[in-house]
């Protein structure tokens, strides 16, 4: 008898659960920390008329849309 012979059902889908909302929690913490931090990049370079930080500008909005798309990734995977 193999291992999957001898899982129990009602186990493998609790664990698959149950990794699936700590996926859902750690990605969901991950795009909320780099849309929040690209915010107060963005807020900093305008204080500063976004002088000499273009590359740092760009890396602020690579780093925001990053976060809305794990966002909308966790959505699109819990609609489902």
């Amino acid at each position: 008898m193999s291992i999957l012979e001898s899982a129990n059902p009602e186990q493998a889908i609790i664990g698959m659960l149950l990794s699936i909302i700590l996926f859902c929690v750690i990605a969901g913490a991950l795009g909320i920390v780099q849309i929040v931090v690209a915010i107060l990049h963005l807020v900093n370079y305008w204080k500063d008329n976004f002088e000499n930080n273009d590359s740092k500008v760009t890396h602020a909005l690579y780093q925001f849309f990053f976060g809305l798309g794990i966002i909308g990734l966790i959505i699109v995977l819990v609609k489902q």
